[in-house]
């Protein structure tokens, strides 16, 4: 994982594979939050140094798996202010070539 990871974030971000028939395989990740990884529990980041953080993390569970951003069919995204979307989708929208996955 990336170099911010907090080794004690292992144990909340995890992973299940799934196997479908012989050759169809989903990865599942969950728990990540960018609290969690950066050890900050006062939230003094702002809403895209969170998102980022957390797609961050994303990316490295990836690439350790030999899969990227294009690999990602959805994501589910809790979202405690509605009014921050537009800023969060500005972000997530960066890290996906051309019509990221749904959120």
């Amino acid at each position: 994982m990336g170099d911010n990871i907090d080794s004690s974030v292992q144990k909340e971000i995890y992973t299940q594979k799934i196997t479908y028939g012989v050759s169809s395989t989903f990865v599942a990740f969950g728990g990540v939050t960018a609290r969690a990884i950066q050890n900050d529990c006062q939230g003094n980041m702002t809403i895209e140094q969170e998102t980022r953080i957390i797609l961050d993390s994303l990316r490295d569970l990836l690439f350790e798996r030999n899969l990227d951003f294009n690999d990602v069919v959805t994501m589910c995204v809790y979202i405690q202010d509605m009014s921050e979307f537009s800023r969060i989708n500005n972000v997530y929208s960066s890290y996906f070539d051309v019509n990221p996955p749904s959120r």
